[in-house]
């Protein structure tokens, strides 16, 4: 399931903005999903999953994004931690638990101690620290790419 490939088409490729888990999911084994409660982060996200020629939804709290991810087309998600009621940690740990896990990518603006080193022990594919270059994130799902090679 590669991440990185020839562009998609622009129109319709993003669907911008937080969603519903009744909306219909992208139809992708290449969508990503973005997961924060800031809804301008998602749609910065998205747009530049688009631009980079990737499929990518966005939602705002972890019980949607487990209801879309039953929905599968998904290749990873990349999610914040701090959300409330359910955290991005919440989240990892229901994909992992999941009949069709896969990777996640957990985010956030508090540089608390040791927090990357909880989401990786936690089975975080990586870690990104906000605020992060769209460089970061590309090399992050370029590494994810490679990994599923």
């Amino acid at each position: 399931m590669p991440l990185l490939k020839a562009p998609l088409p622009r129109p319709g490729a993003a669907r911008v903005g937080i969603r519903s888990a009744k909306t219909p999911a992208v139809q992708s084994q290449n969508a990503i999903l973005v997961v924060d409660d800031d809804q301008a982060m998602c749609e910065m996200l998205v747009e530049q999953l688009a631009d980079y020629g990737l499929l990518a939804e966005s939602t705002g709290s972890v019980a949607q994004a487990l209801e879309i991810l039953e929905t599968g087309g998904f290749s990873a998600v990349v999610s914040d931690v701090q959300m409330a009621p359910r955290d991005g940690f919440s989240l990892l740990e229901a994909v992992r638990a999941s009949a069709s896990p896969v990777p996640v990518v957990l985010m956030s603006a508090f540089a608390a101690p040791g927090i990357e080193r909880k989401a990786l022990s936690a089975g975080a594919f990586a870690f990104l620290a906000k605020p992060f270059g769209e460089e970061q994130l590309l090399d992050v799902l370029g590494r994810l790419r490679a990994s599923r090679a």
